[in-house]
């Protein structure tokens, strides 16, 4: 939007290395975790692994669909390697219930997808709000201070309204 129609074609690839950086973010915790853990090797033969995907499948992408077929590369690179670091922390870190945190964020991308996969590409404020509706979700989603704190405002909302319409026209 903001390039012009020129670049249009480069926003395929760029959603592409969206999906890239959020699953960054989440193998990011795994592999850190290991190297705090002092299971700095782990964490090597993660890279490798990665590494070795990345080689091939990011010149293949290119050559079979050009910057997007690169894009969709990188991005199940970065897949192997969330797979691989969620596998060696399980395995080496011995983590209990941690997929459980990773579902509620899982569930509202699915969603945000589902979503952005239904509206039609010419709608652009309806994509914004979408876009802005999701960002609130995945908040909600993640950060559980957040939904407490929503919760109490609702709770104390709805007893101010409770409360406002329980008073008598003499009271106000």
């Amino acid at each position: 939007v903001v390039y012009g129609q020129a670049f249009a074609p480069a926003g395929t690839a760029l959603q592409w290395l969206m999906g890239v950086l959020i699953i960054a973010g989440i193998d990011g915790h795994y592999r850190y975790g290991l190297i705090a853990a002092g299971e700095q090797t782990a964490e090597m033969v993660i890279s490798i692994i990665s590494a070795v995907f990345a080689v091939i499948l990011i010149p293949v992408g290119y050559s079979l669909a050009g910057v997007t077929g690169a894009a969709i590369g990188l991005f199940i690179t970065e897949v192997v390697v969330w797979l691989s670091s969620w596998f060696w922390g399980h395995y080496r870190l011995h983590l209990l219930n941690h997929k459980s945190l990773l579902l509620r964020p899982f569930l509202v991308t699915l969603l945000a997808v589902a979503i952005l996969w239904v509206f039609p590409e010419h709608s652009l404020v309806l994509r914004l709000v979408t876009i802005t509706g999701i960002i609130v979700g995945l908040a909600f989603a993640i950060d559980n201070t957040l939904r407490l704190r929503a919760r109490g405002f609702a709770a104390g909302g709805l007893s101010w309204v409770q409360g406002q319409l329980n008073k008598h026209p003499q009271d106000a």
